[in-house]
């Protein structure tokens, strides 16, 4: 399988360095607190962008799930990973999905506060 690979980080001061063959790392400082997006390489070409998240009822408030938008359509069939971190860059729950279309929805477990989420580290692989 030809796996392309693709990293993006998003919000605050979170930083993603990797150094991996055919690899591109996309850092995204201006962005605001828990939302962002980024333009990445390979199959996709546009901006990312995060519309949407969900949370329960509980009192922490978890964020369930997340809608990742503007994906172009080359990237169909490619799996979209999406970790939530906290501003020390600290992953808090992590999901993926295979993208399916320009949109995807990410799942997460219940273990990542809303308030505590400040930004997302983005991949995309395959495609």
């Amino acid at each position: 399988m030809k796996g392309r690979f693709l990293l993006g980080a998003v919000a605050g001061a979170v930083v993603c360095c990797a150094s991996v063959a055919g690899a591109t790392t996309i850092t995204d400082g201006s962005k605001p607190a828990g939302s962002g997006a980024v333009a990445v390489a390979t199959c996709e070409t546009s901006t990312l962008t995060f519309p949407r998240r969900a949370i329960d009822n509980s009192s922490s408030h978890y964020v369930t799930s997340m809608q990742v938008a503007n994906i172009d359509a080359a990237c169909s069939g490619a799996t979209i990973s999406v970790e939530l971190v906290n501003s020390s860059g600290t992953g808090l729950a992590g999901g993926s999905t295979t993208v399916s279309g320009t949109t995807a929805r990410v799942s997460f477990p219940s273990t990542a506060p809303a308030a505590s989420v400040t930004g997302y580290v983005v991949a995309l692989a395959g495609a």
